[in-house]
């Protein structure tokens, strides 16, 4: 079993796990909280059990436009609805873009910004493609729209970031997990 970092644990913030898609933030979300014993919450799997539907049918029928303002409507939900749980909280790869969820993020916990190669996530995504909305219309090149997409998103998760971690070179999320502790447990330092 391991315990947050002391300062950590007084402090009470959550921890909120930024980064693109297929960087391993609900995988490693849940080894975490695992490890720190604290609770873990998705906004994706909050916004489908509420919407009552997968994000990518809530991005078709809804519209982007629509579905970001029904998750910077979850996000605020979970981290100032819930300020006295110790939370890890993973966040869709959109979700730091948005000038409202940027601040929330920001006042929400200690920010870490899960990264990996474009190899690593195309990966990690799998074959099925078209259950993402940002890459279903890029079937024949998607490595290339995630290069593209990591371009243009990289300065705003950089500027919401206390931490970075490559994931792509962790052996698995727990692995992920323990260097994220360690990287909180060097920060009290």
């Amino acid at each position: 079993m391991t315990v947050a970092p002391p300062n950590l644990m007084q402090q009470n913030r959550s921890i909120v796990l930024i980064g693109f898609m297929g960087t391993g933030k609900s995988a490693v979300g849940r080894a975490l909280a695992g490890r720190l014993q604290w609770r873990h919450r998705d906004t994706d799997t909050e916004i489908e059990r509420e919407a009552g539907c997968s994000i990518a049918d809530c991005f078709a029928a809804e519209g982007e436009a629509a579905f970001r303002q029904r998750e910077t409507t979850m996000l605020a939900r979970l981290l100032t609805d819930l300020p006295s749980e110790r939370l890890i909280l993973s966040t869709g790869g959109g979700t730091p873009l948005r000038l409202e969820n940027s601040t929330l993020l920001q006042q929400g916990g200690t920010v870490i910004w899960l990264q990996a190669s474009p190899e690593a996530i195309l990966s990690r995504i799998g074959l099925n493609l078209s259950s993402r909305p940002l890459l279903a219309d890029y079937l024949d090149n998607p490595k290339e729209r995630i290069e593209d997409l990591l371009a243009a998103r990289s300065a705003h998760y950089a500027a919401l970031a206390d931490f970075a971690l490559d994931t792509s070179k962790c052996a698995g999320p727990l692995r992920a997990a323990e260097e994220i502790i360690s990287l909180l447990g060097q920060q009290q330092e």
